[in-house]
C-alpha cells in the first residue's frame, strides 16, 4: 500500500516487462490478483511471459486449424518451412502453409481425382484410343502415389520421384508422360482448391533431330506384290491390296483408313463398334479426290486428298470403288499388316507408309504446300520441308510412283494431280 492504493504481483512478465497493478482498494487488488493467478494455472507461465503480439499470432493459428491439431503439432510439422523463412513470416502464415498441405480426411483422394479426370475427358469428347491410354497412365499415377493421398499432399519433388520412376528410354516417352501428369494433377489441384499444380515444373525433354523412317521403293514393291499374293490365297485378306496402296500413294494414317473402336477399353472389340475408318464413299475417281471426314481424321479435320495415277490404278485393280469401309476394321487390318509384312520379309514400322508417302512425293512434285494439304498438315508449318526434303532422288521417286498392280484391269493414266 502506497498513499491509499494498493498494489498487485504474481511475478508475471510479459515479455520482458513485468506485468503489476496499483488499485484504490484492496479488493479491486485481490481480485486482480486472482484473474492472474487463474490464467496461469490454465496457460502457464511461458504463455503468459509470451508478448501480446505473439499471443495473438498463436489464436489466430488455433483458430486456422480448427481443431484438426495442436499448435505443437503444426509446429513441429513446418519446422523446416520456417528455417527457410528466416522471420519473414509469422505463425499464422506457416500454419495457413501446414493446413493447406494436411487437408482432412474429407479431400478427394488421388483415385476418385483420377476416376473425374476421366469423366472430364470423355465428356469432352476424347477418342476410345486416348481414353485407354489415358486409364492406364492414370493407374500407374494412382498406384505410385496413393489412391488416398491427396493432391495437395504431393510436392514438386514427389511427382520429380514418380517421373524418374518410369525410367522413360527416349523423349517421346518421357513427353508424353509429362503431358499426362502435368493435365492430371492441374485438375486435380484444381478440384483441391490449391493453387499450385506440383507437375508443373517437369520440364520436356527435347530429342536430337533425325530424319523420319521411310521405305525405299524397292521395299515398297515387295509389301505390294506380297499384298496381292496374300488376296489370291486367302479369302479372308481380300481388299488389303487396296488398303495398303491407300497408305502408300496417299500419305494416310492407319487409324484414317481402318478406323478405331469406341469407348475406353471396358468391353472387348467389336466390328459394329468401329468408329471411322476410310469408306468408298469418300472416294471420287471422277473428281480424283479422296474425302477425309473431320471424324476420321486424327487431328478431327476434313482435308481432300489427291488421288495420283498409282493409287487410281489399285483402286481399279483391287477394290473399288465399292461400298462400305476400306479396311473392315482395325483387327483385320492390323492381322493383314502383319501377314504382309512377314511375307515380303521387309520390316514396316507403323508410320512408315506415312512418311515414305511424304518422301517420295517431295522427291518427284517437290511442292511443300500441296503435301502440306495433303497430309493435313498446318499451311504456315515448315515441318515436312524440314524433315522429307533431300531424302530420296527423282530416279527413285519416279520407281516409286510408277508401281502399278500385277491384277486386275488396265487404267490410263492421268495427269499427276500435285504439281499444281
Amino acid at each position: 500500500m502506497r498513499s491509499g492504493s494498493w498494489a498487485a504481483d504474481n511475478n508475471v512478465h510479459e515479455g520482458a516487462r513485468r506485468l503489476r497493478r496499483r488499485f484504490d482498494t484492496k479488493e479491486k487488488a485481490q481480485a486482480w490478483a486472482e484473474t492472474m493467478q487463474k490464467r496461469l494455472d490454465e496457460e502457464g507461465r511461458a504463455g503468459l511471459e509470451l508478448p501480446a503480439r505473439q499471443r495473438e499470432d498463436a489464436a489466430r493459428a488455433l483458430r486456422i486449424l480448427d481443431g484438426r491439431a495442436t499448435l505443437e503439432e503444426a509446429a513441429t510439422c513446418v519446422a523446416s518451412a520456417l528455417d527457410e523463412l528466416k522471420g519473414r513470416a509469422r505463425i499464422a502464415d506457416a500454419v495457413k502453409f501446414w493446413v493447406q498441405h494436411h487437408p482432412d480426411h474429407g479431400t478427394e483422394g488421388l483415385k476418385e481425382a483420377a476416376a473425374a479426370f476421366l469423366a472430364d475427358r470423355r465428356a469432352r469428347g476424347c477418342r476410345g484410343s486416348t481414353l485407354r491410354l489415358l486409364r492406364q497412365r492414370l493407374a500407374r499415377i494412382v498406384g505410385f502415389f496413393g489412391a488416398e493421398t491427396s493432391a495437395g499432399m504431393v510436392f514438386e519433388e514427389d511427382v520429380a520421384k514418380f517421373m524418374e520412376s518410369l525410367k522413360a528410354g527416349t523423349p517421346d516417352t518421357w513427353n508424353g508422360w509429362r503431358m499426362v501428369t502435368r493435365a492430371f494433377f492441374k485438375f486435380a489441384a484444381g478440384r483441391a482448391g490449391l493453387d499450385k499444380n506440383p507437375a508443373e515444373g517437369v520440364q520436356r525433354r527435347r530429342k536430337a533431330e533425325t530424319s523420319p523412317e521411310f521405305l525405299r521403293a524397292e521395299d515398297v514393291e515387295k509389301l505390294l506384290r506380297a499384298a496381292e499374293a496374300l488376296e489370291a490365297k486367302e479369302s479372308w485378306a481380300r481388299g488389303c491390296a487396296v488398303a495398303a496402296a491407300f497408305l502408300f500413294f496417299a500419305g494416310l494414317r492407319p487409324v484414317e483408313l481402318a478406323g478405331m473402336y469406341w469407348g475406353d477399353g471396358d468391353l472387348p472389340p467389336l466390328r459394329d463398334r468401329v468408329v471411322g475408318g476410310l469408306r468408298w464413299e469418300d472416294v471420287d475417281l471422277e473428281e480424283r479426290v479422296i474425302r477425309i471426314r473431320g471424324e476420321v481424321s486424327k487431328v478431327t479435320q476434313a482435308r481432300l486428298v489427291p488421288i495420283e495415277p498409282a493409287l487410281a490404278a489399285w483402286i481399279e485393280a483391287h477394290g473399288g470403288p465399292g461400298e462400305g469401309r476400306v479396311a473392315r476394321n482395325p483387327t483385320w487390318w492390323k492381322r493383314a499388316r502383319a501377314r504382309i509384312a512377314a511375307d515380303a520379309g521387309v520390316d514396316w514400322g507403323k508410320d512408315e507408309a506415312r512418311h515414305t508417302y511424304a518422301t517420295f512425293h517431295f522427291a518427284k512434285f517437290k511442292n511443300r504446300f500441296a503435301l502440306e494439304a495433303a497430309m493435313g498438315h498446318g499451311r504456315d508449318s515448315t515441318v515436312l520441308e524440314i524433315h522429307y526434303r533431300g531424302l530420296a532422288g527423282t530416279a527413285e521417286a519416279e520407281r516409286f510412283w510408277g508401281l502399278r498392280p500385277k491384277a486386275g484391269r488396265a487404267i490410263i493414266d492421268g495427269p499427276e494431280t500435285s504439281q499444281t
